[in-house]
C-alpha cells in the first residue's frame, strides 16, 4: 500500500509518499516473510530567486522472521541552503546538514549478513568565487561526526572525519576550463590523512 502527495507553488514545493510493504514466500526452503515501512518526503523553499532552504526526510524499517531476510531501520535527514545569484553570480554557497542513522549495513560478498553501520552528522560548506571573467576558486569544509560499527554484534566506534578542499580554474574558452585542486581527507580516530 503507497500513498504519495506533492504541492507546488512559486515559493514552496513539498512532496511526501508513505508506504507499507508485506512479503511472505519460501525461497529454497526458506522464509522470506517481511514487513516494511517506507518515509519518503522532499522540500524546497524559496525565499527569492537567488536563495532556497531545501530538505528530505527518508525512513525505512525491515522486520523480518529473520530466515533469510535480515531486519534493519535507516533514516536519513538532510537540511540546506542555497545561494545563487541571478544577476551577479560571483559568489555561489551551499551550506548542508545530513543526518544519517543506517541499521541495514550492507550485503557483503553475496552473503545475508549485515555489513556495516554508522550513525552521522555531516556538516559541508561549498562556495564558488569568480574573481573575473576568466579566474575563480573555489572551497569545500566537510565534517562527519559519526559511529560506526563493522556488523550487527560489534559495538559503535567514534569515527569522525574532515574534509578540505580547494581549487583554482582558468575557463579556457566556451565549455572548456583547466582546474587545480588540492584535498586533505583526515580521520581524527584513525589518525590517517
Amino acid at each position: 500500500v503507497s500513498v504519495g502527495a506533492s504541492y507546488q507553488d512559486e515559493m514552496l514545493a513539498v512532496s511526501g509518499r508513505l508506504e507499507y510493504r508485506t512479503e511472505d514466500g519460501l525461497v529454497a526452503g526458506s522464509s522470506v516473510d517481511a514487513d516494511t515501512f517506507l518515509i519518503a518526503s522532499d522540500m524546497s523553499y524559496k525565499f527569492s530567486n537567488e536563495a532556497r532552504f531545501i530538505g528530505c526526510l527518508d525512513y525505512a524499517r525491515t522486520e523480518t522472521d529473520q530466515g533469510s531476510l535480515l531486519d534493519g531501520e535507516y533514516g536519513e535527514v538532510v537540511l540546506g541552503y542555497a545561494f545563487r545569484p541571478i544577476m551577479d553570480d560571483q559568489l555561489n554557497v551551499l551550506a548542508r546538514y545530513r543526518y544519517l542513522h543506517d541499521m541495514y549495513g550492507q550485503r557483503v560478498d553475496g552473503v545475508d549478513e549485515n555489513g556495516p553501520r554508522q550513525r552521522s552528522h555531516v556538516l559541508s560548506v561549498n562556495a564558488i568565487y569568480d574573481l573575473n571573467e576568466h579566474w575563480a576558486v573555489a572551497g569545500k569544509l566537510g565534517y562527519r561526526m559519526a559511529e560506526t560499527s563493522p556488523d550487527e554484534t560489534a559495538a559503535f566506534v567514534q569515527n569522525d572525519a574532515y574534509l578540505l578542499a580547494g581549487s583554482l580554474t582558468y575557463h579556457l574558452v566556451h565549455e572548456w576550463d583547466a582546474m587545480v585542486e588540492v584535498r586533505n581527507f583526515t580521520t581524527v580516530q584513525a589518525g590517517t590523512s
